[in-house]
């Protein structure tokens, strides 16, 4: 049995932060051990502008977990489940590629990994195969993840 939409949307948004509380209680010793990482960003941020950040996009996931409660067949809430998933996706992706060059644990890694990747390929493709959206609006999701994790 599958789980509901309803149940998915809170899924996605519980790990979601449950991934956004791994990088917040890692982040500081990994840069402390690794600050040459910060060396390469073309702005500095501080800690607790970090976590403000977390907060933000966690509450976002969250508020979308609500209108699909709300809406759990409705275009616009699903299209924002199906963006979150492939934001996440690419996240995995990022977490992924600075794991192996650096040949090691970077923040974030293990709920990445564990958690949200088979969760958003999952959500994807049931939202593909359902047809929760548009083809137009699929065909959008890459572009549109791109930017908004960026």
């Amino acid at each position: 049995m599958e789980p509901s939409r309803k149940t998915l949307f809170w899924l996605v948004a519980f790990l979601f932060a449950v991934h956004n509380l791994e990088e917040s209680m890692t982040m500081p010793r990994f840069l402390e051990a690794h600050p040459e990482m910060l060396r390469h960003l073309p702005f500095t941020i501080a800690h607790h502008g970090f976590l403000r950040a977390l907060a933000f996009v966690t509450l976002i996931v969250m508020a979308i977990a609500v209108w699909g409660q709300v809406r759990p067949h409705s275009s616009p809430p699903l299209f924002c489940l199906l963006l979150t998933a492939a934001i996440i996706l690419i996240n995995v992706a990022m977490h992924a590629v600075t794991a192996a060059a650096r040949l090691g644990y970077t923040p974030g890694l293990a709920t990445a990994l564990a958690f949200n990747l088979p969760t958003s390929v999952y959500v994807l493709r049931r939202g593909a195969k359902e047809r929760w959206v548009s083809r137009r609006a699929m065909r959008s999701l890459l572009p549109a993840a791109l930017f908004l994790h960026g």
